[in-house]
């Protein structure tokens, strides 16, 4: 028999807006109120690009951005902390983890939520109020052990906690975002020539002398720590302290750390704009 169809308002009490599901099945509505409600918390939004084969493949049209969930004649796209999901009659099914291909079209997620990688993500916590920043470089990056810092990763600081923003300068941690609550997003996983760092493609670093997004990041580029050797695609849980001086010091598991902003692209440049 014919499926039932209706439209459907959702109100999202947390964003303050009313979602209207159109030619939805009966049995979709409450799960994609619950969908969409979720997918506008967490800050997700989805690129699409249609092909001209149906594996994605073949000639592409331009890369379009809608909004999140996304919807289609009796089915929903929608970017949540574990990939990308596809809501139809059938009920919901796994497209891909990031990068999703269905009849031509090809669905990324991006997070607006500029983060870096949890489980990957060291920095230069200070254990001494009178750690100079060169002291505090050698014990976390240097090989010394004089003990006025320690290596530590980003989840596990807390706010007033002291660290290096620089390799010559100490800022102290105001928040430290996402630490109580596990989100996961796609990350660009760089690696340079001193070490690597995972963070969201929005984020912002010194990339040839000038702010730019990780995405602008290429093989070759010069950052505040290395060069540039290859990029790669990951997914990892976020996380993202803020610092009085709007820069962070960071590195991956092993290996040297490069410069960054805690910021997206459109505040970094107010953010580290001189006062006055």
């Amino acid at each position: 028999s014919a499926a039932r169809k209706a439209s459907v308002d959702c109100y999202s009490a947390g964003q303050g807006k009313r979602l209207r599901l159109f030619e939805l099945h009966m049995g979709m509505i409450k799960t994609a109120c619950v969908l969409a409600t979720f997918a506008l918390a967490t800050g997700y939004t989805i690129t699409t690009v249609a092909y001209s084969e149906q594996d994605c493949t073949g000639t592409s049209g331009n890369v379009l951005e809608v909004e999140n969930p996304y919807y289609l004649p009796g089915s929903i796209v929608v970017c949540q902390p574990t990939g990308i999901e596809l809501l139809d009659e059938a009920g919901v099914s796994r497209i891909a983890d990031w990068n999703g291909c269905s009849n031509g079209v090809q669905f990324t997620c991006v997070s607006s939520l500029p983060c870096f990688a949890r489980e990957s993500t060291h920095t230069c916590r200070l254990l001494s109020t009178d750690a100079t920043p060169s002291g505090a470089y050698g014990d976390c990056f240097g090989g010394r052990s004089e003990g006025v810092a320690e290596k530590v990763l980003m989840s596990a600081l807390r706010a007033g906690d002291r660290v290096l923003s620089t390799k010559d300068e100490i800022a102290s941690v105001i928040v430290n975002q996402h630490a109580q609550i596990s989100v996961y997003t796609r990350m660009v996983n760089i690696k340079h020539s001193a070490g690597s760092i995972e963070l969201t493609p929005d984020h912002v670093l010194p990339v040839d002398g000038k702010l730019s997004p990780a995405s602008n990041v290429a093989v070759g580029s010069h950052l505040e720590g290395g060069k540039v050797e290859s990029i790669s695609y990951t997914t990892d849980a976020i996380i993202n302290a803020l610092t009085t001086s709007g820069r962070i010091l960071v590195a991956g598991r092993e290996g040297l750390p490069v410069v960054a902003t805690h910021a997206p692209e459109w505040l970094a440049a107010v953010m580290l704009a001189p006062a006055g």
